[in-house]
């Protein structure tokens, strides 16, 4: 497999564990009213707005920088505000 796929899969199942430590079930199983869920995704997306914003206003990359980089700065913003 390629590399990104690799993380990709990496990432699903590391997703699917906590929600099932968190929750004791996998997404599937969830049985909340749709609003509650739809209200979840929302605040969800609002995370991931934050991290979009926080990378904005201190970005100096370039059409160059090295996509690691730009992982790099979000890995860090969510080590520090310790968001999902």
């Amino acid at each position: 497999m390629s590399r990104y796929l690799d993380r990709i899969i990496d990432r699903f199942k590391s997703q699917r564990k906590k929600g099932i430590d968190k929750y004791g079930q996998v997404l599937e199983n969830n049985h909340a009213p749709m609003l509650e869920r739809l209200e979840h995704l929302a605040q969800e997306l609002t995370d991931g707005l934050m991290y979009i914003e926080w990378i904005k206003e201190r970005a100096t990359f370039t059409k160059d920088t090295p996509i690691i980089e730009v992982y790099e700065a979000i890995h860090t913003y969510s080590i520090r505000h310790r968001l999902k």
